[in-house]
């Protein structure tokens, strides 16, 4: 058995957070200010994203940067939901 290189696994993890937030590569980019076809490349692990973008593609997905480096396995999407509700119910609506 092959192991993957960590930024195939990096990229699962992020287009996995990214799909289950119903946002597309070009919404993501744009809000992370870097082009659709370099989300692209990380996603596929073709390109690996600097500290200081990860931290941004975390603070987007509304995750810890240390969320994405759990390479052990790809997170659940009962766990995604779950953890995204824990978020929820420690927000307040502002109006």
């Amino acid at each position: 058995m092959v192991e993957e290189n960590i930024g195939i696994t990096l990229g699962k993890r992020i287009k996995e957070r990214r799909k289950l937030l119903r946002i597309t590569q070009q919404e993501l980019a744009e809000k992370v200010d870097v082009d659709a076809k370099y989300i692209s490349r990380i996603e596929t692990g073709n390109s690996n994203p600097s500290l200081n973008t990860l931290e941004k593609i975390a603070k987007v997905m509304h995750t810890e940067m240390s969320s994405l480096f759990r390479m052990n396995e790809i997170q659940g999407k009962d766990e995604i939901i779950e953890n995204l509700m824990d978020k929820l119910k420690n927000t307040s609506l502002k109006m």
